[in-house]
């Protein structure tokens, strides 16, 4: 990866982590992100689930006005329990999943 494009990952994700304590009003803490290839990753406990919606919300408002990456993987504990979703970017689907192989259910947004 050349210099530009990883100063560009770099300065979107301390945006995007900026956005996400503001967005979630501090809900979602323990916040780590990543770049891995073209996705970003996003680790945190959020303390309710509504905090993940508000999660989900400001990953695809800040995904859309900054595509850099073609996704985002949020991994949330909430009540001790694993949260795994992929939000898109570039593919405008309106939606999130989970992994097919984990057989959880497809969590649909509507916007």
């Amino acid at each position: 990866m050349n210099m530009d494009r990883w100063s560009q990952k770099n300065d979107w994700l301390n945006q995007y982590n900026e956005m996400l304590v503001e967005e979630t009003h501090g809900l979602v803490q323990q916040l780590w992100l990543d770049a891995e290839g073209d996705s970003a990753v996003v680790h945190g406990r959020a303390a309710s689930y509504y905090a993940v919606q508000l999660a989900i919300r400001a990953t695809q408002t800040f995904g859309h006005r900054h595509p850099v990456f073609d996704e985002t993987r949020l991994s949330l504990t909430v009540a001790q329990r694993q949260l795994k979703l992929t939000i898109p970017h570039r593919r405008r689907k309106g939606r999130a999943s989970t992994q097919a192989d984990t057989r959880q259910r497809e969590l649909t947004l509507v916007s």
